[in-house]
């Protein structure tokens, strides 16, 4: 039977940007293709994430950069973070468990 002790507690100091930006890739199987990228986005979580998404509008710079960081993860495919970025959507990353929780229009 598993252990169920307590892991050793956690470091109190907040993770960086820039170690959060070089967390490992995704345990996923596969990444998410261009053709299931696409039926996210036509979806109606597509519009569901956009209403209950508070705070600034995402601008075209951070549309690129989440969908490269999807992709350098192995979440999404290079045609899928193309197609995003060129679209104006871009992947919500579920920060618990690192999987793709929706895909949003800027």
């Amino acid at each position: 039977m598993a252990s169920l002790a307590m892991p050793a507690a956690a470091s109190t100091t907040p993770m960086t940007l820039d170690e959060y930006i070089a967390m490992p890739a995704a345990t996923s199987a596969t990444p998410m293709t261009l053709d299931e990228y696409i039926a996210h986005a036509s979806s109606i979580h597509a519009i569901k994430c956009k209403l209950r998404r508070p705070g600034a509008p995402v601008g075209p710079s951070e549309v690129i950069f989440r969908n490269n960081f999807a992709r350098d993860r192995g979440l999404i495919t290079d045609a899928a973070a193309q197609w995003g970025s060129s679209n104006g959507y871009y992947p919500v990353i579920d920060a618990f468990v690192f999987i793709i929780s929706g895909i949003c229009k800027a």
